[in-house]
């Protein structure tokens, strides 16, 4: 046991258990803010070119997972965004939507953490 594992014995905490444990309490996140933060992610990623064609929403304790493929420039960001947030939103109530500097998306629904990111690494298109 380390030096500061001693310091806090009985507390064995992560912060993944301490968000979870906060956005259980929380009440819904305002999805007009929702929709602002997914629209300036998506919108980033195109201005940098790096918009992808495949998305995973992935909650990883629950093992729940579903892939986005958008096909085409004409599939407007909004379309794109409102898309990902029906989805969300059959799963529980939104509690937080933040972008992340390494190109993810953390949405908390309920109590469980689901991720958004590219996914085109792990499609494979076979003609």
């Amino acid at each position: 046991m380390t030096k500061q594992n001693e310091e806090v014995k009985g507390i064995d905490m992560r912060l993944y258990d301490l968000n979870k444990t906060i956005m259980g309490t929380l009440e819904a996140f305002d999805m007009q803010e929702s929709v602002k933060i997914l629209n300036d992610y998506f919108f980033e990623l195109y201005e940098q070119d790096k918009i992808s064609t495949n998305y995973m929403l992935l909650c990883a304790e629950d093992r729940d997972f579903t892939v986005f493929r958008f096909r085409g420039m004409k599939l407007r960001i909004d379309e794109m965004v409102n898309e990902i947030l029906e989805v969300v939103e059959s799963r529980g109530v939104i509690k937080d939507v933040t972008k992340n500097d390494d190109a993810t998306v953390d949405i908390w629904v309920n109590d469980r953490l689901y991720k958004l990111f590219d996914f085109d690494w792990g499609v494979i298109e076979i003609q």
